[in-house]
C-alpha cells in the first residue's frame, strides 16, 4: 500500500470540506480503497480513496442511516 490512512483522511477531508469521523477498507469492484466517512453540516459523506494513487475514487452521501433528528 502506497498511501497511508492518514493521507487518505486528509484527502477526504479536503474533498468534502468536513471532518473525518470513521475509516475503513472497501473492496470496490475488485479494487481496494480506503473508505473515509466525513461529517459536514450534520451530514455524512462517504469518500473512497485509492490505496495506490491516493486519488478520490468516489464520493457519495451516506444514505443507509436513519436521521435521528429529522
Amino acid at each position: 500500500v502506497k498511501v497511508t490512512m492518514a493521507q487518505a483522511i486528509a484527502t477526504a477531508e479536503s474533498q468534502v470540506g468536513g471532518k473525518a469521523v470513521s475509516t475503513g477498507i472497501e473492496d470496490e469492484n475488485g479494487a481496494v480503497a480506503f473508505e473515509v466517512e466525513v461529517l459536514k453540516d450534520g451530514r455524512k459523506h462517504k469518500v473512497l480513496v485509492d490505496t495506490q494513487s491516493g486519488q478520490v475514487v468516489k464520493t457519495a452521501m451516506a444514505s443507509n442511516e436513519r436521521h435521528e433528528n429529522g
